[in-house]
C-alpha cells in the first residue's frame, strides 16, 4: 500500500508484511 503524494514534498507510503511495518519515505 502506498500513499500517493501530490499535495507534499514527501511521499509516505506504509507496507504490512505480516507483523512488520515498512515505512518508506521518498524526497
Amino acid at each position: 500500500m502506498a500513499a500517493e503524494c501530490s499535495w507534499q514534498p514527501r511521499c509516505f507510503g506504509v507496507v504490512l508484511q505480516g507483523s512488520r511495518v515498512l515505512v518508506l519515505v521518498v524526497d
